[in-house]
């Protein structure tokens, strides 16, 4: 199982109902955090949310009078969430589809079913997201992005206006391997292009990527 940023998960065993299930599992369907949701009709909710996972299609969130709303992932534009300790720290979360690339399979590229997936970079013309199995805060305000049996934390890119995102890598992906995919996926930006060979711009920065990205029009 691998990690965003390296963090452990402490895993204490407790007895419930005469079945042992760990602190884990339990916070894994009881996580809240604090959060807006935007709608694609422009309304927007704030209040409790109950942090989704990869593929949740309803998000659930309690507002400050208690009343608890759900809400159909497809009808989300954006939904930030924080740490109650940490309003200074937000982190966007979006769901839709990407493609995947030969790197999971060898013969041709797939669409994979909308998942809920981590903005990493943000620019006027690129997004990057990074998608795994959980999402979670712990106490220091970050964004932890745990894998599941795959053990792969995926890098999607996908360019302003296109409907549908690309798998460039892996969290752990090579800076070489990475850069190859950014190099052919953003080969309209020749100048970004050329600083990323030469090792300028690091394959893994990637919301200095999203900065300076400009495509020739």
């Amino acid at each position: 199982m691998k990690q965003m940023r390296m963090m452990a998960a402490c895993l204490v065993t407790t007895c419930v109902m005469g079945s042992c299930v760990t602190y884990e599992q339990v916070k894994y369907y009881t996580d809240k955090e604090d959060g807006r949701v935007v709608l694609n009709d422009g309304r927007e909710l704030q209040g409790r949310v109950l942090m989704p996972k990869a593929y949740t299609k309803t998000i659930r969130i309690t507002q400050g009078d208690g009343k608890a709303i759900k809400v159909p992932a497809a009808d989300v534009k954006v939904l930030s969430v924080w740490k109650k300790t940490h309003p200074d720290i937000v982190h966007a979360m979006v769901y839709q589809p990407y493609m995947t690339n030969k790197l999971l399979s060898a013969k041709q590229t797939k669409r994979v079913k909308p998942m809920w997936m981590a903005v990493v970079g943000a620019g006027e013309y690129v997004d990057f997201f990074s998608c795994s199995e959980k999402y979670s805060i712990p106490s220091s305000g970050d964004m932890r992005i745990t894998s599941g049996i795959s053990g792969n934390i995926f890098i999607i890119c996908r360019k302003k206006g296109e409907d549908i995102g690309k798998m460039v890598g892996f969290y752990d992906s090579s800076n070489k391997q990475l850069r190859k995919e950014l190099v052919g996926y953003l080969s309209d930006d020749p100048v970004l292009c050329d600083k990323l060979e030469k090792k300028e711009i690091d394959a893994h920065d990637f919301q200095e990527i999203a900065k300076q990205y400009k495509p020739v029009e």
